[in-house]
This record gives C-alpha cells, sequence and structure tokens, in this order.
C-alpha cells in the first residue's frame, strides 16, 4: 500500500520472553508497519486489513490467531469501528480480536521478506545492497519488491519504481517475471 514504508514481522501477544519460531510459546505471528500518516491513514489500512485474509476462520492455535494490536485510543477506536462495519458487510461475526499491543519481537532473519528471499537472483542483490540484516530487514525497497514477490502489485506499478530498488538486470529480469507471471 502505498504509504507504508516499512513491515517486519515478529510474534507479539504473549507473556513469557523471548519466543522463537520453533517455541512460539503463547505469542501470535504478527507483522508490524510503519507509514506516512500524510498519504495513507490507519483507518485505510485497517480495512485493507479486512480483505486480506480470512478474518472469519477460527485457528485453535495461539500461534495463527487473527488479531489486531492497538498502540493507542485512536487505534483501537478504528480497529473496533472497521471490525463492526466488515462484520454487518459479511452478515456475521469473525474470530479477530483487538488487543493493546505488547512486547513486539522480530521473527527469525529467515523469516523477514519472505517471499523476496525464495527468489534466489534477487536475494542475492539485496545481500549486496544491505550485507546488514538489519538494513535488509528495516528497507523500504526489501518491502516493496518482497509484497512483488508475493503477488502484490501489477507491471505497470512495477515498471515505474523497479529502477529504485537498485537491482541487478538479473534481479529486474527476474522480478518482472514473477509478476507477469500473475499475469498482472
Amino acid at each position: 500500500m502505498d504509504g507504508i514504508y516499512r513491515t517486519r514481522v515478529g510474534y507479539c501477544g504473549g507473556i513469557e520472553d523471548n519466543p522463537t519460531y520453533r517455541n512460539i510459546k503463547d505469542y501470535t505471528e504478527t507483522f508490524e508497519f510503519d507509514y506516512d500518516e500524510k498519504r495513507i491513514t490507519y483507518e485505510d489500512i485497517i480495512r485493507t486489513f479486512w480483505y486480506s485474509h480470512t478474518a472469519e476462520s477460527k485457528s485453535g492455535k495461539t500461534q495463527y490467531k487473527s488479531i489486531i494490536f492497538y498502540r493507542n485510543h485512536e487505534e483501537r477506536i478504528i480497529a473496533e469501528v472497521s471490525k463492526k462495519e466488515f462484520e454487518m458487510e459479511l452478515g456475521r461475526a469473525v474470530n479477530t480480536e483487538i488487543r493493546p499491543i505488547s512486547r513486539f519481537y522480530l521473527a527469525e532473519n529467515y523469516h523477514q521478506k519472505f517471499f523476496l528471499q525464495k527468489v534466489e537472483t534477487i536475494r542475492r542483490d539485496f545481500i549486496e545492497i544491505y550485507p546488514d540484516i538489519k538494513d535488509f530487514i528495516n528497507s523500504t525497497a526489501a518491502m516493496k519488491v518482497n509484497s512483488y514477490c508475493k503477488g502484490n502489485g501489477t507491471i505497470e506499478m512495477l515498471s515505474k519504481e523497479i529502477r529504485k530498488f537498485n537491482l541487478t538486470d538479473k534481479g529486474m529480469k527476474a522480478l518482472i517475471d514473477i509478476v507477469e507471471g500473475y499475469g498482472r
């Protein structure tokens, strides 16, 4: 989404310290995002959230719960109102919880920008661009390329910004092939 400039995957909502993928404890897999309030609103982001996953399915595992973690009173109100509106549109309740954010733990490096990392040519380009994994995790370019690798975006959108990613010719070709393969 235009206006979101960073995403990171991790674990939130638990009580114990230091969850990991192999020892997730009482945490839920989640992601955090940072956005430019001048370009996009929290309300727009939450509205998109409802249509980007299956909010009405119920997972028996805490690890896979559908939860919106809010940072302040305003975010809580926006999330609650949008949930009610979505439920009215669906005609049934959804199983998404709305809770205050607790400590967010970053997931392991191999989970960050997961779809990008599955494309070897592009992954190698980003290792060259961001030798420090923290810079890679926090990169807007890596976030956007990961989203394209997942199947979001169109070839028209990509053509407007592909040079900004600083990929090699091979990396650009791989990314174009992926987006064209999704038929967008």
